[in-house]
């Protein structure tokens, strides 16, 4: 079997426009990947992980500009794994994070 290529991948995003503030929208992304061999002679296999994540845009004016900030909070439930970088080398995935940005278009 390819080294890296899991049984399955399965994803689903969901996206709220909420009514309760305007510009603001909640997300949600939920994804999950099967065993992957991690080495040419399919001696060792990656387990399968699954994966959460929660976030929000808020789109609003800067002056006359429109922008849009960006929070998400990755791997809600700090489900740790490994990856692959190539046949038998393995990189931690990272942990429960949050990471923001802020976008205006000129």
């Amino acid at each position: 079997k390819p080294v890296g290529l899991p049984t399955h991948l399965l994803s689903m995003n969901a996206n709220w426009k909420t009514s309760f503030a305007k510009g603001l929208e909640l997300d949600l992304a939920v994804v999950h990947r099967g065993e992957a061999p991690a080495t040419t002679d399919n001696a060792v296999f990656l387990p399968p992980r699954a994966r959460v994540d929660l976030g929000s845009h808020y789109h609003f004016k800067v002056g006359k500009r429109d922008a849009t900030l960006r929070v998400q909070l990755v791997n809600l439930f700090d489900n740790a794994g490994y990856g692959l970088a190539g046949s038998g080398v393995y990189v931690s995935d990272a942990g429960r994070f949050v990471q923001g940005y802020l976008t205006v278009d000129l």
